[in-house]
């Protein structure tokens, strides 16, 4: 199975997203145990705007953890594709935010999934 160009085998493993449940801990420990795609928490696409602690602290996302699926969800339209650039872009590789100028294409999104749930 692909999704995008994330190769995922062909009988992959997908962790189900549930809130409260699939924080940093219990996506580590699904990974560590075959899980080959884990998902965050529900993300508010206004939390995300707005700088909330609480959203923001569920895009942390351990290299170990990729391919991660991300999940959003608010129920207008611009704040939605507002909070994906937000989270596309805090969860870029340290080093590739301070270079702006690197090829779009070569700067490793492809190991996020973003889910958008309107």
């Amino acid at each position: 199975m692909k999704i995008a160009d994330i190769e995922l085998g062909d009988r992959p493993l997908f962790l189900a997203p549930m809130e409260d449940v699939t924080d940093p801990s219990f996506r580590y420990m699904c990974k560590r145990f075959g899980a080959d795609v884990v998902y965050t928490e529900f993300i508010s696409s206004d939390g995300l705007i707005r700088d909330a602690g609480k959203s923001l602290a569920k895009l942390r996302i351990a290299e170990s953890e990729r391919p991660v699926g991300i999940q959003l969800y608010g129920h207008l339209v611009e704040p939605m594709v507002e909070a994906a650039r937000i989270a596309e872009a805090a969860l870029r590789p340290h080093r590739q935010r301070k270079h702006r100028k690197l090829n779009r294409k070569r700067i490793a999104y492809r190991k996020i999934l973003l889910f958008i749930t309107i």
